[in-house]
């Protein structure tokens, strides 16, 4: 998004106006930004064994409904719940 030449100069002249008022502040804000954490921590290892309890774990309750088990489902409705924790650490969501 491009500024026209009278946003410029307001901008301009507000950042004269903040520099005489707070010298600090002024100094802050017109550094640069910090980059951004890099997104490469993750793990595809901790991923696939997610997504691979994933499949397990809906496999293991559609069998359990069908079937009418409740051993099943329990056992799929577990898997389904520990399935997340390597897809999230994997994924770098949560930080070690």
């Amino acid at each position: 998004m491009k500024l026209t030449r009278r946003e410029r100069r307001e901008l301009a002249a507000l950042g004269e106006r903040l520099a005489q008022e707070d010298a600090d502040l002024a100094a802050q804000l017109s550094r640069p930004i910090e980059p951004a954490p890099s997104q490469q921590h993750h793990s595809s290892a901790g991923v696939l064994i997610g997504q691979v309890l994933f499949v397990v774990a809906l496999l293991m309750t559609t069998w359990g409904v069908v079937m009418s088990t409740s051993s099943a489902i329990t056992i799929g409705a577990i898997v389904f719940l520990a399935c997340w924790v390597p897809w999230l650490y994997g994924s770098g969501t949560i930080r070690r």
